[in-house]
């Protein structure tokens, strides 16, 4: 069975090929999704994880099979989260990895992160390369099975230790960290942050109640770590008389927080707040996306380093990272991308580290650390619409405001001369939805900004 490349509900970007399953992705096409990307990396070992949704298990048996078939040595991880094979692949020189995740998306849909060598994403110019393999549709003759088939290696353990110890290396060097009183909690949503967080913990000295202390075979809350999916872990961090709650996405990449009293402060703030620790040690440029908060500027202008801003996702930014050589970077979504760390992409467990870091060497509540940030008011809308659509909201969005500075590198972003506000109207990387994301210092400018652009 072919590929529906057709499908509306089947993405390919930066954020890999995500679709539903069984839709867009099932048993009879994967193989074929596989064939394209061997033929799209370098020869050599490859690993392979997966995130807890109730199809993981079996698609990571196809995909495995498969590359084993093309001769293919393949380093099985499990369930760990996405940094954590990142991580892997890159300290071991492997030809490229594959996470099975469809991240946030909800539990029908299923997901291909495809990463060369160094553990990075492939960028738009790779997918090009894989689509036009999956387009070639091989028949029999040229799928090139080796008589002796690649091996299966279990190395769920190893590549956790090795995720964690960058981690602790990287923030406390020397393992010098900082006593404290610390209480945490942790909602891990039972997916592939169950072990490595609280193994980072452990290694920190820090007590922590865990609200999914086993791993999940399907998503007990909404998978993504949003303020409304949050409910449980807020009652839980104020019945535990916790300093702070973190929650965690499916495969562990996102990192939201939940303050003592309960209340849900969001994503956004989850990158600011690492970043504050991280400039700390040492100053250079910031890379964000688009769609990320003000409240990046306001951190590095303490500093007083510089900020760049790249189209959204990943790989968009660590590109950018890379080309700035910047000191530290991410995405508005809790993605804290840190480059000394080999995961060098978001990684949650990094994030954990760095906020906890802050706290414990300034000896200062999670509260006490807001009280330094200035207030934004920031809001996400989706539609469903088209090209044609975008640029109409665009036209709508110039006419009001004829004097911001636009940016067309990722669908439309507009922003005031000063930064009192920004608009940014965008195609998903990941559903076939437009997206309007629009951040200001009042909640007036902020109802004019969506208004203007929801008429």
């Amino acid at each position: 069975m072919k590929v529906n490349l057709n499908s509306t509900t089947l993405k390919l970007s930066v954020s890999g090929m995500r679709g539903l399953f069984p839709d867009d992705i099932n048993a009879a096409n994967i193989p074929l999704i596989m064939h394209a990307f061997n033929q799209s990396v370098k020869p050599g070992t490859i690993a392979v994880a997966r995130d807890n949704r109730p199809t993981g298990e079996a698609v990571e048996k196809i995909v495995t099979g498969v590359l084993q078939s093309l001769g293919r040595n393949v380093h099985s991880l499990g369930i760990v989260p996405t940094p954590t094979i990142k991580a892997y692949v890159q300290h071991h020189k492997l030809s490229g990895g594959i996470m099975i995740s469809a991240s946030h998306n909800p539990v029908q849909y299923t997901a291909f992160k495809f990463m060369k060598q160094e553990g990075f994403f492939f960028t738009a110019k790779e997918n090009d390369i894989l689509m036009e393999n999956l387009k070639k549709n091989p028949e029999s003759g040229q799928w090139g099975i080796y008589k002796k088939q690649g091996n299966l290696i279990d190395a769920h353990d190893a590549s956790v230790a090795l995720h964690i110890n960058y981690v602790l290396d990287r923030i406390f060097p020397g393992n010098k960290i900082p006593s404290g009183n610390l209480k945490v909690a942790i909602d891990t949503l039972g997916a592939c942050a169950t072990e490595a967080a609280p193994a980072l913990l452990s290694r920190m000295g820090i007590k922590f109640y865990s609200l999914f202390p086993e791993i999940q075979y399907s998503f007990p809350r909404p998978p993504e770590p949003v303020p409304s999916s949050l409910g449980k872990l807020s009652k839980f961090v104020v019945e535990n008389k916790c300093d702070i709650g973190f929650a965690f996405d499916p495969d562990a990449d996102r990192l939201a927080i939940i303050a003592p009293d309960g209340k849900a402060i969001g994503e956004e703030l989850t990158l600011p707040i690492a970043m504050k620790e991280a400039l700390f040690r040492k100053k250079g440029s910031v890379v964000v996306n688009l769609s990320s908060s003000l409240y990046n500027e306001y951190t590095a202008s303490l500093y007083s380093c510089k900020v760049f801003r790249s189209k959204v996702g990943e790989a968009n930014v660590v590109d950018l990272m890379k080309r700035k050589k910047a000191v530290f970077g991410g995405e508005g979504n809790g993605g804290v991308i840190d480059p000394v760390i080999p995961s060098f992409g978001r990684d949650s467990i990094s994030a954990m580290g760095w906020i906890l870091s802050l706290m414990l060497r300034t000896k200062l509540s999670l509260p006490a650390i807001l009280e330094d940030f200035p207030e934004y008011f920031m809001r996400k809308e989706a539609i469903t619409g088209n090209s044609k659509d975008i640029i109409k909201i665009a036209n709508q969005i110039q006419n009001k405001y004829p004097k911001w500075k636009i940016d067309k590198s990722d669908g439309y972003h507009f922003i005031s001369p000063h930064q009192e506000g920004w608009i940014h109207v965008r195609s998903s990387n990941t559903e076939p939805i437009i997206r309007i994301l629009a951040e200001a210092n009042s909640k007036r400018l902020l109802a004019e900004l969506l208004g203007t652009a929801l008429l």
